[in-house]
């Protein structure tokens, strides 16, 4: 796994590559397809996973 640290907006980050099924990769791009919609606002794919898995992990 290649770890990548950079900084964004204050907060520490990690750039890290993952190997997502189509199944999970096309609901996960629904859903940023939907909040795109929701908001009219941008929403990058990283985004989206960071936001579903910080609600998940809680």
């Amino acid at each position: 796994m290649k770890v990548i640290k950079q900084k964004r907006s204050g907060t520490d980050v990690r750039r890290i590559t993952i190997i997502l099924d189509e199944e999970l990769e096309g609901n996960l791009r629904k859903i940023q397809a939907e909040l795109i919609k929701k908001t009219n606002r941008s929403k990058s794919f990283s985004q989206v996973i960071n936001d579903l898995l910080k609600k998940s992990l809680k």
